[in-house]
């Protein structure tokens, strides 16, 4: 056995509902049938039972220089808790929990082929990733001072590229 836990109300419904034998037929065979699923709830009900809490998922980030004691040999830090640790860890010491978490790491602009007139447009207002880019509505990239029509035709192009990319890995 993998070491699974499962509920004993379900284990015993899926028995009771398994067969319509078993919800009443009274001759030869549904006696047969409600002795045997009295033994099978009976051995069900004696298995014993653990305490189960849910898994919970977490990261490894690297701590920041002011993060970081001179005493000690941890770079890293729960995304949970805090609790330091190192990287290859599976499990943070402090809460338990799998560091198996996925970062979604966000998309630069220069990733996407954006002149370097309007890449520089972006960041002089504060966009530097494409996901902050999707996120502006028409209205805002109208309102960007020296971006013109085609400054603005090329976002929505290089933007519908980027997501059609992102559908596809998905």
């Amino acid at each position: 056995m993998s070491g699974d836990l499962i509920s004993r109300e379900d284990v015993l419904r899926v028995f009771y509902n398994k067969e319509p034998i078993m919800q009443g037929e009274h001759d030869g065979m549904g006696m047969l049938a409600h002795a045997l699923w009295r033994h099978i709830r009976e051995a069900v009900e004696v298995i014993p039972t653990v305490e189960a809490e849910p898994v919970v998922h977490a990261h490894w980030q690297l701590l920041t220089s002011d993060q970081k004691h001179f005493f000690t040999q941890y770079t890293h830090g729960c995304s949970k808790c805090g609790e330091f640790g190192m990287r290859h860890y599976k499990r943070c010491p402090g809460c338990g929990a799998v560091m198996d978490e996925v970062v979604h790491k966000p998309t630069p602009l220069f990733r996407l082929s954006l002149s370097n007139r309007v890449r520089k447009r972006l960041r002089q207002i504060g966009v530097v990733t494409a996901e902050q880019l999707d996120a502006l509505d028409k209205q805002t990239l109208h309102n960007i001072p020296g971006l013109g029509k085609k400054s603005i035709l090329e976002i929505e192009s290089e933007l519908r590229i980027w997501n059609e990319s992102k559908e596809r890995k998905r």
